[in-house]
């Protein structure tokens, strides 16, 4: 990453996530030395922030925020060409991890289902989301998202809009879990080439759609908080 994008988002993050990330980097530093430093490493670990919901692990908030930046930068697709454009995307990312640890409370154990037939292209999303005490679990097609829906119970849900070679995989998983759950929340998380057919999901009741890494986040933590 750019070191100017670096400073740019410890600048960002400020109060709850600055101090987080501070204690991320010590982390790191402390585990390359854990032998020297003996328990204190492990101390580290249950140290917590307080926020207006409750507390939240510290290295938790500091991972979900490096994870979140990781996923930001893989999926920006030239969204972010310039440095100012880099540097709103930084500072969006510390503002959704921010936002998402000020409701951790109401985040812990809730269940989220992602439907996507390449669920290694979110891994660094999926782990933020984890990382912020969301349980996720992944579905490879439309009917296993249906099944899984049958047989669990699920806060949201996020799927995709393209698997193989069906285009309108997406839309189907929407209308189908929708009358099998009218209450169930679904975000829509595609790649930019899915814009089109995002007015199409919203009519159908998803309450999101997007390809943004953060905005994803938001609309989850929205969904959910």
């Amino acid at each position: 990453m750019d070191p100017t994008v670096q400073v740019e988002l410890v600048k960002q993050l400020g109060g709850l996530l600055q101090t987080a990330i501070v204690i991320a980097v010590a982390y790191v530093f402390l585990v390359r030395f854990r032998a020297e430093l003996g328990g204190f490493v492990s101390r580290l670990s249950q140290l917590t922030l307080k926020t207006p919901a409750g507390e939240i692990s510290a290295t938790a908030v500091a991972e979900a925020g490096a994870l979140l930046s990781v996923a930001q930068t893989s999926k920006e697709d030239g969204v972010a060409a310039t440095s100012e454009e880099k540097s709103a995307a930084v500072a969006a990312v510390g503002e959704t991890v921010k936002a998402a640890a000020a409701v951790s409370d109401r985040l812990k154990s809730r269940t989220l289902l992602w439907v996507d037939d390449n669920p290694k292209n979110n891994r660094f999303e999926i782990q933020t989301l984890e990382k912020l005490g969301i349980r996720v679990d992944t579905a490879l097609s439309t009917k296993d998202g249906l099944q899984k829906l049958l047989l669990g119970h699920y806060d949201v849900a996020v799927t995709d809009l393209t698997r193989g070679s069906d285009t309108k995989a997406g839309l189907k998983f929407i209308e189908e879990a929708r009358a099998a759950q009218p209450a169930l929340k679904i975000v829509v998380y595609s790649s930019r080439r899915g814009e089109p057919q995002y007015e199409s999901a919203l009519r159908l009741g998803a309450v999101g759609a997007t390809f943004l890494p953060t905005k994803l986040v938001n609309l989850v933590v929205e969904a959910l908080a």
